[in-house]
């Protein structure tokens, strides 16, 4: 597991893994709908990106939570421009690019 772990038990453990894998399965599945529906790069493979998504997503949560670093409107825009802005995973970042 990550460096943030929840160790209470073999069996929490186990469980926080397996809500993991759902949220990265669902994450996944919507980047190929976006994909099979020309809103996102097909050069990308879904899973990974999801992957990536989540994990970040995952990071960015746990310090905000403990209120760590950056204030919480930069950890948000940088979330943003990792995925919406030009050549990222979604193809409408030409559109928002001027944001």
């Amino acid at each position: 597991m990550g460096i943030f772990q929840i160790c209470i038990s073999p069996l929490v453990s186990e469980k926080w893994k397996n809500i993991q894998e759902k949220f990265i399965q669902r994450i996944s599945e919507d980047i190929a709908y976006a994909q099979r529906n020309g809103l996102a790069r097909k050069d990308v493979h879904n899973e990974l990106v999801a992957r990536g998504w989540f994990f970040t997503n995952e990071m960015y949560l746990w310090e905000i939570v403990r209120n760590e670093y950056e204030p919480l409107s930069n950890k948000l825009l940088r979330i943003s421009r990792l995925f919406i802005l030009k050549d990222s995973i979604y193809n409408f970042g030409a559109q928002i690019a001027s944001i």
